[in-house]
């Protein structure tokens, strides 16, 4: 008896937990294959005069690399225009650090299969045997997610430079995301501004979500005292 409470009580963090953590790797899965972010960003941050690429040449970079994260490819090889003549995009030191780049956006897809499939199989059998505690369980997870969220983005509204630099040291087990702005094609194309802009729409995405979540447990609880 003890066992099968702990069991549960297992269960409801591990549910919680998982509604901020699918959330995010899902909007960050679709920022990542996004042709239009990239578009918006490209002209927002006049890249094209700024690295002597045209934008269409710009777009077809994106539409590679985006291509380079779903396949099975070790290594990124870009050839492209600058000032109308081809040349490789990318030094030894740039596709080295876009491998491991590669292997995190792996790891953020494979976290949004398996919370996706916990929070699946511990909605169908709260749904069925415990629907009051699958609604308080969705009201924490979601709450979590906003709060947690908001005081991440203030933390990045104040110091978003240090945070940057924190996730790198944490994230990567090199210096190969230290890279030269006035040389190095991969950080004059996506600049930290870059990385500022797309943690704002994945956070943007994620609490407008916790809060249709929120909404529709309300909407539910409302029917049914009727």
């Amino acid at each position: 008896m003890k066992t099968f409470k702990t069991l549960k009580i297992f269960a409801n963090i591990l549910f919680i937990l998982s509604i901020p953590i699918f959330l995010i790797t899902t909007n960050t899965r679709l920022l990542i294959n996004s042709p239009f972010i990239y578009s918006i960003e490209f002209n927002k941050m006049d890249i094209p005069s700024k690295t002597n690429i045209k934008k269409q040449e710009l777009l077809s970079i994106s539409e590679q690399i985006r291509y380079y994260f779903n396949n099975n490819q070790d290594y990124l090889n870009i050839e492209t225009f600058i000032n109308g003549i081809k040349q490789p995009l990318f030094n030894d030191r740039e596709i080295a650090h876009m491998f491991d780049v590669k292997k995190l956006v792996k790891t953020t897809y494979s976290t949004q299969l398996i919370t996706g499939f916990l929070l699946l199989l511990i909605f169908s059998i709260d749904l069925i045997f415990r629907k009051k505690t699958l609604k308080r369980n969705l009201l924490l997870g979601s709450s979590l997610t906003i709060g947690g969220i908001l005081l991440i983005g203030i933390g990045i509204l104040f110091a978003f430079d240090q945070i940057f630099i924190l996730f790198h040291q944490l994230s990567f087990t090199n210096d190969l995301w230290i890279l030269d702005p006035n040389k190095d094609y991969l950080i004059k194309i996506f600049n930290p501004n870059f990385f500022y802009d797309s943690t704002v729409y994945i956070a943007i995405a994620t609490i407008v979500e916790a809060l249709i979540i929120i909404i529709l447990i309300k909407f539910i609880k409302v029917k049914q005292s009727k």
